[in-house]
């Protein structure tokens, strides 16, 4: 898996946009527990700090997916997976 802060644009995606989108796109609650880690093949691994985040951003996955579509392209990011830790 790359990570952003080695290879971020590998899949076309630099580092600090991907980064600064995510807080514009997940609002600043949701950006300050969450944190991209990595893209590969279009799926976006994002770094949950709590349990309780990572199951409310589960159910609003279809939304965020959508929003994040909609900055990167489909053929950019085609999902979205969480990690907690």
């Amino acid at each position: 898996m790359r990570d952003l802060r080695t290879k971020g644009a590998a899949d076309g995606l630099d580092e600090m946009e991907v980064r600064t989108a995510w807080k514009e796109l997940a609002g600043d609650f949701i950006a300050r527990h969450t944190e991209p880690v990595s893209v590969k093949g279009g799926h976006l691994l994002l770094r949950v700090t709590q349990p309780a985040m990572r199951f409310h951003l589960e159910q609003m996955k279809p939304r965020l997916l959508e929003r994040i579509q909609q900055q990167f392209g489909t053929e950019r990011i085609r999902s979205v997976k969480f990690s907690h830790g």
